[in-house]
């Protein structure tokens, strides 16, 4: 019995070592045939007569005298490393802090020293803010966040851009309030430097597990957000509120419930009759909270501009909608006006 051909791939090696061209090969037959010739001219190759044909004349290279080795003059110190070149962009580059140094005079925690190596293996990590306890020198600005890139990763971290795919968010100071949103809509962990510092002590190295859930959970009390961020955080407003502010904000929620459904009914219509009728029973105890909208415009907005919506949010620790419908609501009672004509800046009315 004939004994099968190789593989397609182990014929065209063959051919291509025999020298055979392989492009014009479209069929299998066609390499089985020249697979065939290839083998024959190798074998034609391997014979006595044509090794012989194919080696030297003069028979035997002579072998060269070996010299002796000069003596070795005596080892001189190693210089000192040259100092890592600037990247084509321009961007300096960061010194990486050697096993057991402070950065900044922070402690550098090592990998199976101050923590399990591997403990973050396949964990996603991104940054928001900076951390300048991790400094080098003043050289840019971002040397802090490339220590804590190296830091996770040589305990086997990943560092991207944040996703949706993030296991956790590491916060630094002036944080991206956007950032932290984003991480909590995902369900992204939290954690600071000193956080991550400890998480990586845990004796099972289970990262993930010693990161926290919520803005509130951190020491972010006090830490300045990026001014970059659109408006500032809004995650301690319902822990500082009084019992009072939170009833106002649950009796707003029932107010924007009551929109959708009137919204849906249609004008005219009965249960939209009904919307409007309870909204009037809401309207009074809503005041509360635009008397301390009022009182905030009358106590700060004394400039000729007024006060920024942005600014009474920040300063009632409130959610804009809520500052926003109160103000509608003041404006209509002609309590609020707008100086320069827009949408966000206002100013109490002064009576005679």
């Amino acid at each position: 019995m004939a004994e099968a051909p190789p593989s397609i791939k182990v014929m065209k090696e063959i051919i291509r070592k025999a020298g055979l061209d392989i492009v014009d090969l479209v069929e299998k037959p066609d390499v089985i045939a020249r697979y065939n010739e290839a083998q024959a001219k190798l074998a034609a190759d391997s014979t006595p007569e044509k090794r012989k044909a194919a080696a030297p004349a003069g028979g035997k290279k002579k072998k060269k005298p070996k010299k002796k080795a000069a003596a070795r003059p005596a080892a001189s110190p190693a210089p000192a490393p040259a100092p890592a070149p600037a990247p084509a962009t321009g961007q300096p580059v960061t010194p990486a802090a050697p096993a057991g140094a402070t950065t900044g005079g922070y402690p550098v925690p090592q990998p199976g020293v101050d923590g399990k190596a591997n403990c973050c293996k396949d964990v996603i990590f991104a940054l928001t803010g900076k951390f300048p306890q991790l400094d080098v020198d003043s050289t840019h600005r971002d040397q802090g966040k490339d220590q804590v890139t190296k830091i996770l990763e040589s305990f086997g971290g990943i560092v991207r851009g944040q996703s949706g795919k993030t296991d956790i968010l590491v916060v630094g100071l002036e944080y991206g309030v956007g950032k932290l949103d984003t991480a909590l809509r995902n369900g992204t962990k939290l954690m600071m430097l000193d956080d991550l510092k400890e998480a990586l002590k845990v004796e099972n190295g289970d990262v993930k597990a010693a990161a926290k859930k919520h803005p509130t959970e951190l020491a972010l009390k006090g830490v300045s957000w990026s001014k970059n961020s659109k408006q500032p955080p809004s995650w301690f407003a319902d822990q500082d509120a009084e019992p009072d502010a939170k009833e106002e904000a649950r009796l707003r929620e029932v107010d924007a419930i009551l929109m959708q459904i009137r919204d849906k009914a249609g004008e005219g219509s009965e249960i939209a009759e009904l919307v409007d009728e309870a909204r009037v029973k809401l309207s009074a105890d809503l005041s509360l909270f635009q008397k301390r909208v009022l009182d905030y415009y009358i106590e700060h907005g004394t400039s000729a501009d007024g006060c920024t919506i942005a600014a009474v949010v920040a300063g009632l620790g409130a959610d804009e909608s809520s500052v926003r419908a109160a103000v509608s609501s003041l404006v209509v009672e002609e309590r609020l006006h707008s100086p320069l004509g827009d949408e966000d800046h206002y100013k109490a009315v002064v009576g005679d």
